[in-house]
């Protein structure tokens, strides 16, 4: 019986270390297998990171060329430099020295860099008086150039102690032509000090329009031609010269237009149609009335 009992206790030990061995073998396996999957997932998530690096640098590689390629030809290849530009006054091939000299002094500048604002800047340095300007880039080494000036508004006479000399200026008020006289363009008179230079602004804007404006709005009122309108700078005057030589004598610090109604007014009394007058009178103005002097001839 104690054989027995030995024998079946030796089975028993030996089942139960044998089923100790199975299971520290089994997580011998299990840690192997988590182990081995661990360095796995180290690798894959290492080639990964390196991947990803390299793909980064081909990127930088290539974006930094691709910037190099560009500033080498925008600055550094002929392929962008200005050749050929066309340059037309109108619809008019430009024949202008001034304007040609500009144009040639833009050949061989970086198209892609050259702005309309450093043109346009270059052409009014030669002329002020250009009004427009049209300018087409045509890639990639082309440039067309339409300029038109600001069109003839008046003659101006200008007499300086005993000589008198003739221009024309245009609605800028800078003189455009000279030693010339347009029978088309209303007259302007003045005495001055001096003769106007090339590209002087020798009449302001303003004064040059209310001076076209109160001949207009004479004519327009009154439907008696003007031959000329002389301005006293001093005085800061302008008086209309009728065809019958009549001077209307006006104040251009008031307002002019009112002075050439109230004058309309007068017809029956001053009849600028039938009668000769030296001068009439319209700058004084009362507070309940404004009066108008005149002399006949």
């Amino acid at each position: 019986m104690q054989h027995k009992k030995s024998f079946f206790s030796n089975k028993i030990r030996k089942s139960t270390e044998s089923a100790k061995t199975g299971k520290y073998q089994q997580r011998t396996k299990r840690t192997k297998i988590r182990g081995q999957r661990g360095r796995k997932l180290i690798a894959t998530s290492f080639k990964a990171k390196l991947t990803h690096k390299t793909s980064l640098y081909l990127y930088l590689v290539f974006g930094l060329g691709l910037v190099l390629a560009f500033v080498y030809f925008v600055f550094l290849t002929p392929t962008l430099r200005v050749s050929r530009i066309d340059l037309f006054e109108g619809e008019v091939e430009s024949q202008n020295v001034a304007y040609k000299q500009v144009a040639a002094g833009l050949r061989g500048k970086n198209l892609l860099l050259l702005s309309n604002s450093t043109i346009i800047e270059k052409f009014l340095k030669a002329n002020p008086r250009i009004k427009n300007m049209v300018i087409n880039k045509d890639y990639p080494h082309n440039l067309k150039i339409v300029l038109s000036e600001s069109p003839l508004a008046a003659n101006l006479i200008v007499k300086n102690g005993k000589v008198e000399k003739k221009f024309i200026v245009n609605e800028q008020g800078i003189v455009s032509k000279f030693d010339e006289f347009s029978d088309k363009l209303p007259t302007i008179y003045m005495e001055t000090d001096h003769f106007p230079v090339a590209n002087e602004e020798f009449l302001t804007i303003d004064l040059l329009n209310n001076l076209l404006t109160a001949i207009d709005y004479f004519v327009e009122m009154l439907n008696i031609r003007v031959n000329q309108i002389n301005y006293l700078l001093v005085a800061k005057e302008a008086h209309i010269i009728t065809e019958k030589n009549t001077a209307i004598w006006l104040d251009l610090d008031k307002d002019y237009k009112h002075q050439i109604e109230k004058l309309k007014d007068v017809i029956p009394k001053v009849n600028l149609y039938e009668e000769e007058f030296a001068y009439v009178d319209l700058r004084i103005s009362g507070v309940n009335s404004d009066k108008i002097i005149f002399k006949r001839r």
